[in-house]
């Protein structure tokens, strides 16, 4: 009986040589198709436009419900995550584009354009939001990534401010509605402090809003990138061609190696006909 561990590992054997044997005879076709991904990865690297990419951080610190009640300040009513979240839904507003488009004329776009320009980017576990900007240029890049931070948190310092002194207006009607005998009452204090505590923020920033750091340009582009291209496009190209030989190999019943007959069909060879240049085989005819 034959041992199945032998016939396994011969049946191995003979797979590996018909494949490697395929890869011998399609070499050229191999060689050719990582000469063609190759140049072209090579060709549109480097000379597509370069684009490059720059982030500034919008630090969110979402208040308390007894912090400035009834202002409009980020809340952690549902944890860190939802403040973050509410702060870079509002970076991306069409209103933040327009203030941004009327402050920088020199960019040049539209308010779709500007938001098209931009990706907003929460990270992850952390109450910082990225605002990554990709342009043409590195300077250009960090300049537009800076004007929405700006103009994200001094549109938020105005609405702030526009309700703070609304609800300082209010208080103030308050205190001095009250009748003289309760001038001096717990209430009326608690209204003078509250009144006190809104003074103090008048004409600052939006508490949960606030920039953490600016667009620096950056020093390389983020798109081509030229090794990167050229390396996956080899190995692309290279597995490709090595499918695609083994396919043909697989696909095609002509016998064109003496080891197909040897390993594949177990034929014997009978005879050999030697490969001779024409001009020998003419002489050798006349």
């Amino acid at each position: 009986m034959s041992d199945p561990t032998l016939s396994s590992f011969g049946t191995q054997r003979e797979g590996a040589s018909r494949y490697l044997g395929a890869l011998r005879e399609h070499w050229l076709l191999i060689l050719m198709l990582v000469i063609v991904a190759v140049g072209s990865a090579a060709a549109y690297s480097y000379t597509a436009k370069k684009k490059f990419k720059a982030d500034a951080d919008v630090l969110v610190t979402p208040q308390g419900s007894d912090i400035y009640p009834g202002l409009p300040v980020i809340r952690d009513t549902n944890g860190l995550t939802s403040g973050v979240l509410t702060a870079a839904r509002l970076i991306q507003t069409p209103q933040v584009a327009d203030r941004v488009r009327a402050r920088h004329p020199e960019f040049g776009l539209s308010r779709d354009g500007l938001l098209g320009s931009i990706s907003v980017d929460p990270l992850s576990q952390s109450n910082v939001i990225a605002i990554v900007s990709t342009a043409r240029s590195a300077d250009r890049a960090a300049n537009i990534a800076n004007a929405f931070a700006n103009e994200f948190t001094s549109l938020r310092a105005q609405q702030f401010n526009s309700a703070l002194d609304q609800a300082r207006s209010r208080l103030r009607a308050q205190v001095n509605s009250l009748p003289a005998a309760q001038q001096n009452s717990p209430a009326a204090s608690d209204l003078r402090a509250q009144l006190a505590s809104l003074e103090t923020a008048a004409g600052g920033p939006d508490p949960s809003i606030g920039v953490a750091s600016n667009a620096v340009p950056p020093s390389s582009q983020s798109w081509p990138r030229p090794k990167l291209s050229i390396a996956v496009a080899f190995l692309v190209a290279l597995l490709l061609g090595a499918g695609v030989a083994l396919a043909l190999e697989l696909f095609n019943p002509r016998i064109s190696r003496e080891d197909e007959l040897l390993l594949g069909h177990r034929l014997p060879i009978l005879a050999r006909v030697p490969r001779v240049g024409s001009s020998v085989a003419s002489r050798y005819l006349t």
